[in-house]
């Protein structure tokens, strides 16, 4: 066994093969007590995965579009469900993080709205500034295309 009490067979170079290695909220606690690190909970689709994850002292839970086949809504469609829940919980002080569905800085400002913490662009979007121009330079491009979008529309509502 491990620090986290994993299963050896569920170890990345272990020899058996993986079975019944599923996630369980008290793996949370179990990595918060051995690491002595903030720990964020990925993947989260419902209300009630946010408050168990909170429960075991996540100290922040990300909506990702990497769990998009276990839901029929989009991540941003999810965010303001799960920020209320955990904003009218005694954990109200677990950062709500978005990642998917964001592609315009209207994207960003209506995340931040519903209650996000951060929020990530696609992986599709930074692939495609990456290999733009084969160098760091269409990503630079992306982040300031993404930022000075975000600052318009923050102007453009008031909301600076």
């Amino acid at each position: 066994r491990n620090r986290l009490d994993m299963p050896q067979r569920c170890l990345k170079n272990s020899p058996v093969p993986p079975t019944n290695c599923t996630f369980k909220f008290a793996m949370v606690k179990q990595a918060k007590d051995a690491l002595g690190l903030p720990v964020v909970v990925r993947g989260i689709s419902t209300a009630q995965d946010a408050l168990k994850a909170a429960a075991m002292g996540a100290s922040a839970v990300w909506i990702t579009e990497q769990n998009h086949f276990r839901s029929a809504s989009s991540p941003i469609s999810l965010l303001s469900g799960i920020s209320s829940a955990l904003k009218a919980s005694e954990y109200a002080g677990t950062e709500v993080w978005l990642q998917g569905g964001v592609r315009r800085g209207t994207d960003v400002l209506k995340a931040l709205a519903l209650g996000a913490s951060a929020v990530f662009a696609d992986e599709d979007s930074v692939l495609f500034g990456i290999v733009k121009n084969g160098d760091n330079t269409g990503l630079e491009a992306l982040t300031s295309y993404l930022r000075d979008e975000t600052q318009l529309a923050m102007v453009l509502t008031h909301s600076t």
